[in-house]
């Protein structure tokens, strides 16, 4: 009968560590913009990651074709205000965009 603690605790303290490992995740299709040296495409982009990007020069459109939310910023740390692109769709830069990140939330 001891033994039924022990594997209960076993089993309980292997559920917490599965359940709570870290995953890797990335927005799955491509991010499209125009940097002033040319078009310019991510794929796959890791989520919760600050990417810098080449300066995307104001009044280009950028293009979010993957599954996840885009937040485009004004500075390449991810610092300030964010433009909020949705899986699908498109912006048009009203201001220079330095980075952007993507986030499933």
């Amino acid at each position: 009968m001891r033994g039924i603690p022990a594997l209960f605790a076993a089993t309980a303290a292997l559920a917490v560590f599965v359940s709570t490992a870290p995953s890797a995740a990335a927005a799955t299709g491509e991010f499209r913009y125009v940097s002033d040296d040319g078009p310019v495409v991510l794929q796959d982009p890791p989520d919760d990651t600050c990417i810098a990007l080449d300066t995307v020069r104001r009044g280009l459109n950028l293009e979010n074709r993957t599954d996840t939310v885009a937040r485009l910023y004004p500075t390449p740390s991810c610092v300030g205000s964010p433009q909020v692109v949705p899986p699908g769709g498109l912006a048009w830069s009203y201001r220079p965009i330095r980075a952007v990140e993507f986030s499933s939330e």
